[in-house]
């Protein structure tokens, strides 16, 4: 019955009456939330956690004993009725198995690239090491790299070395060089350069780089941080990388024109940050502004801005039969990936907005939570490294409260005589600040109160610039001088 319950719309708004019920669903006011998908995602989760830190060998130990429990578990529930908190744990167990089973072979390609890398010798780089406690979800803000003292058959980083990889992150032109991700054949790096050759490099593309070592590994799923001494070749992009590239291009050249018709320079960086999620125009001084107002986030691809595009989308969709609005949605998805190019941060944003939205449709919020261990489940397994991501992690808690809270926030700005768009934009907002406040906190040491007010502020603004800002991306791909004009005409409203 619990599962009939918690998925039938005859049953959503109906009280529970069976105690077994309550490990599969909760009760939230006059809704039930579903949590049996949530609890093998977080198991997943963990498992990935578990091999980040400590490696191969404690992860097989894991998954070993993870297998016998599930035998038995299976045993017991084959041999008595059926319990639904006994499937629960089985579901648990399985995830484990499977989280395993997604996380060793990243494991074992890292450990053959830094016996590739780090040539056997007479010192070993040992991992970056801050806190037990959250090493990996913090590493670029409190890491101290630290080397453990010579032993037999350790291993040394050589002067240089070549590495071939796909740039897999935005790269961020500043100053002081250009920052990007490369995953190679046993791995992802993070590659520092400074010379002008990679001043050009793209999203999407294939290089071949000389580097050498600048900073080890904060966890087993990394080969580090390099210096890029040289870029011996680059490919273009090709698929949907060349197509996300030419967008950004076509918006540049959009930008250009703007400039020219009074477009300042801070504005100029501010929509790129803003639409494409490209920061490199931002000085030092204007990031730590934003960093300080808790307005981060606007210069970033984040699962908020998703949902605002796709709750302005609604608004026309509002009489629209729920498949139509699903198909609607999944193709305004599928474009923004597209537009902006499928980085881990641009998939993670996707997923995080659309159930957000799934959160808010009076026809979704059942299947809300299932959306969301859905999600986890499904970005851990395709880059295990969500897991250790601070990213990824203030996103599914920013999930969790909106699908948690949105609803009664929304409820009660409607009360208080707001439109429903109006009030669903805001909740948004205000539920998303106040959520991550605590975790922004543990992981960076620093938590704004005054910018969950500055959020909730700029809040009736920024779905309009963002989806006006999309409109002009897309319209720039086909005739730049039409972006440029509908980004003009936003400034000046």
């Amino acid at each position: 019955m619990g599962s009939v319950r918690a998925n039938s719309p005859k049953f959503a708004d109906m009280p529970l009456s069976s105690t077994n019920d309550l490990h599969l669903a909760h009760e939230h006011g006059d809704r039930v939330h579903d949590i049996r998908l949530v609890v093998p995602a977080l198991c997943l989760w963990a498992t990935a956690l578990v091999g980040a830190e400590g490696g191969i060998r404690v992860l097989e130990g894991v998954v070993a004993a993870a297998v016998v429990g599930a035998v038995i578990v299976w045993r017991i529930r084959w041999r008595r009725s059926e319990s639904p908190l006994v499937s629960l744990i089985l579901a648990a167990l399985l995830a484990v198995v499977l989280g395993g089973a997604a996380v060793l072979p990243h494991l074992y390609l890292t450990e053959r690239g830094m016996h590739t890398l780090y040539p056997a010798s007479t010192t070993t780089p040992s991992l970056s090491v801050s806190t037990v406690t959250h090493a990996s979800l913090a590493t670029h803000t409190r890491s101290a790299t630290v080397f453990s003292p010579p032993s037999q058959g350790s291993r040394t980083a050589a002067s240089s070395r070549v590495v071939l990889g796909r740039i897999t992150s935005r790269p961020l032109h500043n100053a002081t060089g250009t920052r990007f991700t490369l995953r190679t054949a046993h791995g992802e790096m993070v590659i520092h350069a400074r010379s002008a050759q990679c001043q050009k490099l793209v999203l999407g593309q294939r290089v071949t780089l000389v580097v050498k070592p600048l900073r080890p590994p904060d966890h087993h799923l990394s080969l580090g941080e390099w210096r890029a001494v040289y870029l011996r070749s680059a490919r273009a992009p090709q698929g949907i990388w060349a197509f996300s590239a030419l967008v950004a291009q076509q918006w540049e050249e959009a930008l250009t024109l703007a400039d020219t018709a009074g477009l300042t320079t801070s504005l100029h960086a501010l929509a790129r940050g803003m639409t494409i999620g490209d920061t490199s125009g931002l000085t030092s001084d204007q990031q730590r502004c934003y960093r300080a107002s808790g307005l981060t986030h606007l210069t970033a691809v984040s699962g908020a801005n998703v949902s605002y595009v796709l709750l302005l989308a609604g608004v026309t969709l509002h009489h629209a039969s729920p498949r139509r609005r699903v198909i609607v949605h999944s193709i305004l998805l599928i474009l923004f990936a597209a537009l902006i190019g499928p980085e881990p941060a641009v998939l993670r944003a996707t997923i995080s907005g659309a159930v957000g939205v799934i959160a808010l449709w009076e026809g979704g919020r059942s299947a809300a939570f299932p959306a969301l261990g859905a999600g986890i489940l499904s970005l851990i397994i395709i880059s295990p490294l969500f897991a250790v991501s601070p990213g990824f992690l203030l996103s599914v808690a920013a999930t969790a409260a909106l699908i948690w809270a949105a609803p009664r926030v929304v409820e009660k700005f409607v009360q208080f005589g707001l439109p429903p768009v109006a009030s669903e934009v805001l909740a948004v907002t205000v539920v998303a600040a106040i959520s991550t406040l605590p975790l922004s906190l543990y992981l960076f040491g620093t938590a704004s109160v005054l910018g969950a007010l500055a959020n909730i502020m700029v809040a009736p603004a920024v779905p309009l610039i963002t989806a006006v800002g999309l409109v002009g991306v897309m319209t720039s791909f086909v005739f730049p001088p039409m972006g440029a004009v509908l980004l003009l005409s936003l400034i000046h409203i």
